[in-house]
Formats: C-alpha cells, sequence, structure tokens
C-alpha cells in the first residue's frame, strides 16, 4: 500500500489490478481460508483467515496507501505478519502471494531468512511495467521526490526474483 500503487503505468491504476488478481483468486479457490496482509513502513492484517469473500472484497475496495500508518516498504514485515497467520490457523496448509514492483536487497534477505527451512511456499506477482508511470496527485500534479523531481516507480523484476527462486 506504498504510493508507487498508485502509479499510472497500468490503468487506472496498480492498486485496482492488484485488487482484482487478489479477488480473481479468492473466487477461484471459494471456500479455502484466505487472509490479506497489507504493508508499507509497517505490516497490518486486513481479513484475518476467513473464508468471507464479501468482507474480504468490502475491506480490500477501502483500503488506499494514504490509510498506512507508516510510509516505506517493508515487505518482510509483510511476509513476517502472513507467516504468523498461517501459523496459527493453517494447520499447516498455505501458500504466501506478495504482490509489489520492487523489493530492497534488505527485504529480500529479510523475506529469505523468514522461510529458509519453514515449508511454506512465498509466490510474487510483479505489479507495474519496467517503464513505470507517474503517481498522480489528487490536486494535481505529480508526487515528488525530497529533490523535487516527479517519481516514476518500476516493476524491478530481477529485484523480485531473488526471493521467487530461493524459496
Amino acid at each position: 500500500m506504498t504510493p508507487a500503487m498508485l502509479a499510472g503505468d497500468l490503468q487506472p491504476t496498480r492498486l485496482e489490478h492488484a485488487r482484482h488478481k487478489v479477488l480473481d483468486l479468492l473466487r477461484l479457490r471459494q471456500d479455502a481460508q484466505t487472509a490479506v496482509v497489507v504493508f508499507a513502513g509497517s505490516a497490518h492484517t486486513l481479513v484475518p483467515l476467513s473464508d468471507d469473500l464479501a468482507t474480504t472484497e468490502n475491506l480490500l475496495d477501502a483500503i488506499r496507501p494514504e490509510l498506512m500508518p507508516e510510509e516505506g516498504h517493508r515487505a518482510d514485515l509483510a511476509v513476517a505478519q502472513a507467516l504468523a497467520l498461517l501459523e496459527q490457523g493453517a494447520q499447516g496448509r498455505g501458500q504466501l502471494l506478495l504482490i509489489g514492483s520492487t523489493l530492497a536487497a534488505e527485504e529480500q534477505t529479510g523475506i529469505a531468512s523468514l522461510l529458509t527451512g519453514s515449508g511454506w511456499r512465498l509466490s510474487i506477482l510483479g505489479i507495474g511495467t519496467e517503464q513505470g508511470a507517474p503517481i498522480a496527485q489528487q490536486g494535481g500534479g505529480f508526487l515528488k521526490d525530497p529533490q523535487g523531481a516527479i517519481l516514476i516507480p518500476q516493476l524491478d523484476a530481477q529485484g523480485l526474483q531473488p526471493c521467487a527462486h530461493e524459496l
């Protein structure tokens, strides 16, 4: 749920594409128990393990990057939160799906450490394009970095691959 999810390289935004993908997967799984964890600089359980698709859909529709309490990008915290949910209620079965456009080296290391020898499987769905696109602001203009340059988040497939291949 970082601002990068609002980039317009996938129309209308990466966030809308991610929502649709998640809901499509949940519909295919029908009555399977599923949890949803969202992250930016911190990770939070949006939906605990449940088979209630209607509630999941409503909560996914409501979440926005500006609702996240901490800025940043900590996918490793999201994986840790998801693993805790699986350990509590998945009875040894389950899979993890991480949706994002980039993973920093420290996130990769953290995720690898969490999953090595755990028996859990992680799939990664890269979202965005390698060209990227600016993030439109509600009042007009685009999101800028501290130096005043327009931010253009890009899909970093190479940064996502180590976690997908190591586990």
